[in-house]
């Protein structure tokens, strides 16, 4: 895990967005402003939800794996986001209306190589 950025400046507590798109719109944001993705960023993972849904409604622990290519990505990263009301994101492989509920606490992994951004609810 070298090389990983993770500063409690991109860690959200009580994060109050009641969609899937703001919760990446603020948690992007944040590390835009830091220049650890690209401008290009947000518009490409909220893009990439839309057509492939990323959300597996395990047992116990919503996951949802929202990701984009790596040209979008300056820099490997985790962010941490606490959300005080569950969001909806659509099911990996379901129907379009199917979502699952990201419930409280939610970990991002921005990888510059392996160009994918974890979401895990617990």
């Amino acid at each position: 895990m070298r090389d990983i950025y993770l500063d409690e400046s991109i860690i959200f507590l009580d994060l109050q967005e009641k969609t899937k798109e703001d919760v990446l719109s603020v948690m992007g944001g944040k590390l835009y402003e830091k220049g650890l993705v690209k401008a290009t960023f947000i518009d490409a993972i909220i893009a990439r939800e839309r057509e492939f849904a990323t959300g597996l409604p395990t047992k116990g622990v919503s996951v949802a794996i929202p990701h984009t290519d790596i040209e979008h990505v300056n820099q490997k990263t985790i962010s941490v986001g606490i959300l005080k009301e569950p969001v909806a994101f659509g099911v990996m492989g379901g129907g379009p209306e199917e979502t699952t509920p990201f419930n409280w606490c939610s970990c991002l992994r921005w990888m510059r190589h392996t160009h994918s951004w974890h979401f895990y609810s617990v």
